[in-house]
């Protein structure tokens, strides 16, 4: 069986442990290292808060869908290439068998349709 250490062992076996000794240049070394430790931790505490923060008390923008002829009025603005395209992709979202119909005048390259017919087409019930 192991035998057991006495108490009087065990603090004499502890009375030879010793920290080493630290110079004054070693402590004041160690001491402005936790201070720059804590200093960098601390900034990325804040900063982490600050963009959380930031994150969660941004006002949401009011978004509301569009009606189709809020949509038409605002493609209308564009260039009349891109007004072209968007309109003839609401086109035929919206009513296929008129997209259907318009398809081959929608990609000759000389006599494309005027965006405005293309949103009559649109809007027409």
């Amino acid at each position: 069986m192991a035998s057991a250490l006495s108490r009087e062992a065990l603090l004499a076996g502890l009375h030879d442990i010793h920290l080493p000794e630290v110079t004054t240049t070693q402590a004041s070394v160690i001491f402005w290292s936790d201070i720059c430790a804590a200093l960098g931790l601390a900034v990325a505490i804040a900063v982490t808060a600050a963009l959380l923060l930031r994150a969660l008390s941004k006002p949401q923008p009011d978004v509301r869908p569009l009606s189709l002829t809020q949509r038409v009025a605002a493609l209308l603005k564009e260039p009349e290439d891109r007004a072209r395209l968007e309109l003839a992709k609401l086109l035929k979202s919206h009513h296929p068998d008129r997209f259907g119909a318009l398809r081959i005048s929608l990609y000759r390259r000389n006599d494309k349709p005027d965006p405005q017919f293309i949103a009559q087409e649109i809007l027409r019930d």
